[in-house]
């Protein structure tokens, strides 16, 4: 293992030596900002990362198995046992390329270098840019400015926003391979297209595609027979690796029947169905296009409007980007069709590949006139991009400023608690922090479409495993890793599993196998409001002077006797709890108003209630706490209910508040 990774630091050594000689010949203004973008991505995701806004899918996928690859075991990997059952990444994803990657990894290995890595390659993309545009157009100015609309561009910046992924290493080398061909530098150009092709199994098909466009444009541009049997050999060596690869991914445990969603309103269970299926079965090929078909014009317009639809002038050129886009209109998942994922990567080397030579195809019209509009109308074009990418940058990056700080620094001193070769089982969200060992477990989350019966079966197999903590944070933001931690925290609280509360701490739960005591950190403290209580007998008003502008309202004109609100059927661990009930009245008045109570509902049991006179509000109009305790044995699903409601005058609830007051021991401890 050792002489093998010193071959391949030998091997990463001379690329990157390639690599230096090569930015050493561009102009200092690209590389200064290939530089700043670097820097700005790196930074920028890294902090998505500390606020847990990074994902199991795909940056714990990659960190686990680049770690476990590290440590002995070559690309294992636990996120996805439903698709590969002997836990290799290969399986899914065939991609020997991310040998190349370990010695960078190696270097400090972690989250934030793949996102240094994830940066420093998309960036390379625009060099490749730069020199394509050079070579065909002559024109340094040009070639700059498609070089900057590159790293402008709104499809490139959402690659760049989506973490790391194997193919940000596709859109860079197949972007030097079309750059080497059209140079005629064919050991240069073999060597990238292997890269390419090994860069993802997937990456065979534009590649066969791009292929077939050397095929056909030789017969307009260039007769060489050598051109010829450079088309000839990457159609073959497209189609064989992709053969190979396939295979290889079933012999390693490779199976995907039944999960594979992405196609359904087509009929299709894979990208290779696709083709068939459209047919097969037109009528279903129509219904799968005009699926969502608002966000998909949308994706369209913004793929060729940055680029003033130059691509449009040579069609041929577009060809190979066509292998994806088509399977992607026809998709029903939405990431296939939209800006902010990185399934752009298959579009972005093509589609610069056909604006570079429809801007040639602009100029060679012989009108003197032409050059000047054309840097007037892509200058206007880059700084349209650049409006368009910092609005929808700013838009996604104040929903990363969302995130409550106290919240996430509560996270991460509970993760603090949990030692480094411990197993464990986390959510999505929080899965990556916990990625860099071989038992670290996370499951699919029951809200996505067609995973509740796998997560549950997941859940399961997982905990048979018995990882010794489980952390789950029923406030994370994203609904997927909620539904998660609702899921986990419901099979161990009603299969009475055994573990104890480890660190309880606003939403977020640390348990531990076997563990007995009291938690080692206990702070609980939760809102309740009309966006999460129910109204039986009443309405939700706006209301100024309240939490949230809005309250629960009753008047004497709902039938007496009903319930006012109840739920929010929250999930409370066993502890010493104070409530409050802030409300208010509409007039004086001494007479009995309506009960409130604390239900423990998966427990059917009441542990406290108490019934609400006018004699309790010392002024009408104005604020009053209404506070009791309970105390909760077992974990529970809770209710904070009003009923018996018998009022004649208007009452008005702002909110109910739970707070831990004390710990309870668990298990057999006194």
């Amino acid at each position: 293992m050792k002489n093998f990774l010193m071959m391949l630091k030998l091997f990463s050594y001379r690329v990157f030596t390639y690599l230096r000689s090569t930015i050493r010949s561009i102009p200092r203004i690209l590389l200064i900002s290939m530089i700043i973008y670097i820097i700005v991505f790196s930074i920028l995701l890294s902090f998505t990362h500390y606020n847990f806004s990074t994902y199991a899918w795909d940056t714990g996928i990659f960190n686990q198995a680049l770690w476990s690859t590290l440590n002995g075991k070559p690309f294992y990997y636990t996120v996805e046992p439903y698709l590969s059952v002997n836990n290799s990444f290969l399986a899914t994803h065939f991609a020997p390329l991310l040998f190349l990657i370990i010695p960078f990894y190696a270097i400090y290995p972690s989250v934030e270098t793949l996102f240094v890595i994830h940066s420093i390659v998309i960036a390379l993309g625009s060099l490749a840019v730069y020199k394509l545009a050079n070579l065909i157009l002559k024109n340094d100015k040009y070639a700059l400015i498609l070089a900057f609309a590159y790293l402008l561009n709104p499809l490139v910046i959402g690659v760049s926003v989506e973490w790391f992924h194997l193919e940000d290493f596709f859109m860079t080398l197949s972007l030097f391979t079309i750059y080497f061909f059209f140079k005629k530098s064919w050991k240069a150009y073999s060597a990238f297209t292997m890269l390419t092709l090994i860069s993802i199994e997937y990456a065979a098909i534009p590649m066969v595609f791009f292929g077939i466009f050397i095929l056909l444009w030789r017969r307009s541009q260039d007769r060489e027979k050598k051109t010829f049997y450079i088309a000839l050999i990457t159609i073959a060596l497209a189609l064989g690796w992709f053969i190979l690869a396939r295979n290889l991914q079933f012999m390693l445990g490779y199976q995907a029947e039944g999960v594979v969603k992405s196609w359904e309103v087509l009929g299709a269970d894979s990208l290779e169905q696709v083709p068939l299926r459209v047919l097969l079965d037109p009528v279903a090929a129509w219904q799968a296009f005009t699926y969502d078909w608002g966000y998909k014009s949308v994706y369209l317009l913004m793929i060729f409007a940055p680029l003033l639809f130059m691509a449009f002038l040579k069609p041929l050129h577009f060809l190979p980007a066509l292998s994806w886009l088509v399977p992607a209109l026809l998709s029903n998942f939405e990431p296939h069709y939209v800006i902010w994922t990185h399934y752009s990567s298959f579009i972005v080397p093509f589609l610069f590949l056909a604006t570079i030579f429809g801007i040639k195809e602009f100029l060679g019209n012989g009108i003197s006139l032409n050059t000047k509009k054309l840097i007037r109308l892509v200058q206007i074009s880059v700084f349209v991009v650049l409006i368009i990418t910092i609005v929808l940058g700013a838009l996604n990056y104040s929903q990363i400023q969302s995130f409550d700080d106290q919240h996430n620094s509560s996270l991460h001193e509970i993760l603090g608690l949990v030692p480094s070769s411990a197993s464990i089982l986390a959510q999505n969200n929080i899965f990556p922090h916990v990625s860099d060992r071989f038992e670290a477990y996370t499951i699919p989350s029951p809200g996505w479409e067609g995973f509740s019966s796998i997560s549950i079966e997941t859940l399961n197999d997982t905990l048979a495993k018995k990882p010794e903590y489980i952390i789950i944070d029923l406030k994370a933001k994203d609904q997927g890793s909620q539904a998660t931690a609702k899921l986990i925290f419901k099979t161990l609280c009603e299969e009475r599993l055994p573990y104890g509360f480890f660190a309880v701490s606003d939403g977020i739960y640390l348990f531990k196998l076997d563990y007995v005591g009291h938690p080692i950190i206990f702070n609980f403290l939760d809102v309740y409001d009309h966006r999460n209580l129910y109204l039986e007998d009443g309405r939700a008003i706006a209301y100024q002077d309240s939490r949230s502008g809005y309250v629960l309202y009753r008047d004497a004109s709902y039938a007496n006797g009903t319930t006012f609100w109840f739920g929010p059927y929250a999930l409370l661990p066993s502890g010493n709890y104070a409530i409050t009930f802030h409300m208010m009245i509409g007039e004086p008045t001494n007479e009995y108003l309506m009960t409130l109570d604390v239900f423990a509902f998966d427990l059917k049991e009441q542990l406290a209630h108490a019934p609400v006179y006018g004699s309790n509000f010392t002024e009408p109009m104005a604020w009053h706490d209404i506070t009791f305790y309970f105390k909760l044995d077992e974990p529970s699903s809770m209710e904070f209910r009003g009923f018996d409601f018998f009022s004649k005058v208007a009452v008005y609830l702002d909110y109910v508040e739970v707070r831990s007051i004390g710990t309870i021991p668990q298990g057999d401890s006194e």
